[in-house]
């Protein structure tokens, strides 16, 4: 994770008298523009260990970034996503993964990935991949 998560920036500022600074303006501004991809991507590493230990809320997650709730969902949503959808990639990724490298049930992995049935589970799969998990199994 990077420390830029982490840390809030105040909105810059310019001191009347000093004018501004076009280079600070530009490191700024390409700092900014540079989360992208990769604030996505920090939160996505931060949601697998939390997705497969339940902990995973948002409002946790906002928290630890040390920002507000609102302020969370606009940056996912910026960024074209949302917490709900990357917390289902990596429960879709994580699923994907057991499936294919372990023997565990589908009740074990559905209670892993903390659904209270494997029939929840099975409807969350069937709606990620198309196919029930049992069927991309066999496949994989």
């Amino acid at each position: 994770m990077t420390t830029h998560l982490l840390r809030s920036r105040p909105a810059p500022t310019a001191d009347p008298e000093l004018g501004t600074n076009p280079l600070l303006e530009v490191q700024v501004n390409q700092t900014d523009d540079g989360l992208g991809d990769e604030w996505a991507g920090d939160i996505r590493r931060m949601l697998c260990p939390w997705v497969t230990s339940h902990r995973g809320s948002v409002d946790a997650m906002a928290d630890l970034l040390a920002m507000d709730r609102p302020t969370f969902d606009r940056r996912l949503k910026s960024r074209g996503t949302s917490y709900r959808a990357l917390a289902d990639e990596i429960r879709f990724e994580v699923a994907c993964r057991l499936l294919k490298d372990t023997e565990m049930s589908l009740s074990q992995i559905a209670a892993a990935l903390g659904y209270s049935e494997a029939s929840a589970f099975t409807r969350a799969f069937r709606g990620w991949s198309g196919q029930a998990p049992s069927v991309w199994r066999a496949a994989h």
